[in-house]
């Protein structure tokens, strides 16, 4: 388990950016940017003149690497070089430890390739793959993997509505605002992306409910300005016990849906459920089998052995040597 503060002697403060970094900052900053480069994408950095620096440069690399096999696939399946900015370089990743000494990056990072690996899945594993790729290619420019500013979760508000909330598109970029708690995010990801791009030049028609777009709390004047398909008094708000939806559809974890809609919306979470089996599936090394049996195992003739070689021990059996 990675540990971000260790033992070394602390760096002395660098007064201004232009004077020379200690060696250890060097190869720090170095290796942030090699990971970058290699990946395909250009990882803005949020940086501070800290003793600590060339920690925060180590906490970036290690966080651009955990991103890399995302950003590669996105390179060759949507044509598309992805630009990601962070500022997981000058914040504390005290909550993401659970208390313990260390902090896995890989599960850090999780939302953050998550939302990447849904511009991805457009391209790659969307039915209408061929007409989404020139889209995404034009239409989006980056992802922003924010580490402060999300919006935190109200009491007992349903955990994919919160996501939602904190998984936004605009201006060709994909924003996260990244919080311990936000994981599963690849439902609001797709939601956000392809609401973003529906009506682009080429973009395949999109679901009714992803064209949905004001998030609890703005304001409205019908139901088809709110993402939860519910204005009322002119604010849009998530639907519960207290709040009534309109005719012909029911509250399905805080959003209006039609039959339809929920329909649609199994089927989405069934869909990313085989994506991930078959990008797991894709990634796991394929399996080899030897041919014929170990030492000491039964066998009839020789070529029933690994070795080549079968004993008889009788007339019809014999082990292998």
């Amino acid at each position: 388990m990675k540990v971000f503060r260790d033992a070394r002697p602390r760096l002395p403060p660098s007064r201004a950016m232009t004077t020379s970094v200690p060696f250890q900052r060097n190869r720090s900053i170095a290796r942030a940017v090699g990971l970058s480069l290699a990946a395909g994408v250009l990882l803005s950095i949020a940086t501070t003149s800290r003793a600590d620096d060339a920690a925060d440069f180590e906490k970036s690399s290690e966080f651009t690497a955990e991103l890399k096999e995302s950003i590669d696939a996105v390179a060759q399946d949507c044509k598309l070089q992805l630009n990601v900015t962070t500022n997981i370089a000058a914040v504390d990743l005290t909550p993401w430890s659970g208390g313990k000494l260390g902090v896995r990056m890989a599960s850090v990072a999780q939302a953050c390739t998550r939302a990447i690996d849904q511009i991805h899945k457009l391209c790659r594993f969307n039915q209408n793959k061929a007409a989404w790729q020139p889209v995404v290619a034009r239409e989006i420019k980056g992802v922003r993997c924010q580490f402060t500013g999300h919006q935190p979760r109200k009491q007992d508000e349903n955990l994919d509505v919160w996501t939602r909330r904190n998984v936004t598109f605009a201006n060709g970029v994909l924003t996260v605002l990244m919080a311990p708690a936000l994981q599963d995010i690849d439902e609001a990801a797709t939601v956000a992306v392809m609401a973003g791009l529906a009506g682009k030049p080429g973009a395949p028609a999109v679901r009714k409910d992803i064209l949905k777009t004001g998030g609890n709390g703005e304001q409205c004047t019908r139901w088809q300005d709110c993402g939860s398909g519910l204005c009322t008094k002119g604010v849009c708000g998530w639907c519960g016990k207290a709040a009534k939806c309109r005719a012909g559809t029911t509250c399905d974890e805080g959003i209006c849906r039609t039959a339809e809609e929920v329909q649609l919306k199994a089927q989405q979470i069934e869909e990313n459920r085989s994506t991930r089996e078959e990008q797991r599936e894709e990634a796991a090394p394929a399996k080899t089998t030897a041919k014929g049996s170990a030492k000491g195992r039964m066998c009839s003739k020789d070529k029933d052995c690994q070795s080549g070689a079968c004993k008889m021990e009788n007339k019809t059996r014999g082990r292998c040597q």
